[in-house]
């Protein structure tokens, strides 16, 4: 498990745990689906006073279980680490776990942007750069919060077609089917349903082994997209007509002579009135 102090390994279902990695807050922890000795963490302590990331943040492989780790080094030097990166978010394929993606924020950057996304095919020997927002801007999906807003997912049939969620622009979030060269927004469905901003959580609905619908989780609430066909462009439900789950902060107001009349201010959804 991750936390603000490193990487957290139980073995036993979690009644005792050890600290196998510290240093920097670890931001993912990844299990090789086909390999359950193969693991893989993130450190990514973010952005600071100083105005920069911490020396241990990077991408981390093991092969004992989680017990002891190795930075991922990668031939080239294309994957950045130490106090250039900030937060990372790790994604692997399930369909060829030597495939995985990272998409790294830039620590250097006041606005908190996306430094880059990153895929190696090797298991994390060699990486390569897919999202460049110093050439290509509009890919920045998480502009101004990757600090707080950066989830990425692979399609668990499919390595290829890639899911990556943020906030703050209008890619938000985006999709590719070929591995990263490309990528479209659907932050806007085809349906014209609009996802709410800040995504922070996606998973599958599996069917027979093959993925038939993505959820999405964020700021507010949960969508949900049949993806039967994986290729296809991308129609939202929204799922929150029963959900009570609204965040109300710092506490309500009460009419002074009716107390069946309030006001209450909401994260991210607006002033709420009953």
């Amino acid at each position: 498990g991750g936390a603000s102090s490193g990487i957290y390994r139980s073995p036993d279902g979690g009644t005792t745990w050890t600290q196998v990695l510290p240093g920097a807050a670890g931001t993912e922890v990844l299990f090789d689906p086909l390999n359950p000795a193969v693991a893989y963490a993130a450190l990514g302590t973010i952005r600071g006073e100083l105005g920069n990331g911490d020396p241990d943040n990077g991408v981390y492989k093991s092969l004992d279980g989680g017990a002891n780790w190795s930075r991922v080094t990668n031939t080239g030097g294309v994957l950045p680490t130490g106090n250039a990166a900030g937060r990372i978010e790790l994604a692997i394929a399930p369909s060829s776990s030597s495939t995985l993606y990272a998409a790294v924020a830039d620590s250097s950057s006041a606005s908190d942007t996306l430094l880059g996304m990153f895929r190696t095919m090797d298991s994390g020997t060699t990486w390569t750069q897919i999202i460049n927002p110093a050439s290509t801007p509009s890919l920045d999906f998480c502009k101004n919060q990757c600090w707080y807003d950066l989830v990425v997912r692979v399609h668990p049939n499919n390595t290829s077609i890639v899911y990556a969620g943020g906030s703050s622009t209008s890619n938000f979030f985006m999709r590719s089917t070929d591995g990263g060269t490309t990528w479209t927004s659907f932050a806007t469905g085809a349906n014209n349903v609009r996802l709410h901003v800040d995504q922070h959580a996606m998973a599958f609905g599996l069917s027979s082994g093959s993925a038939v619908r993505l959820y999405v989780g964020n700021d507010g609430g949960a969508w949900s997209s049949d993806i039967s066909n994986a290729a296809a462009p991308i129609s939202w439900t929204d799922l929150n007509g029963t959900l009570n789950i609204t965040q109300f902060y710092p506490g309500h107001s009460i009419h002074p002579s009716n107390i069946q009349i309030g006001f209450g201010g909401t994260k991210d959804n607006g002033t709420q009135k009953y």
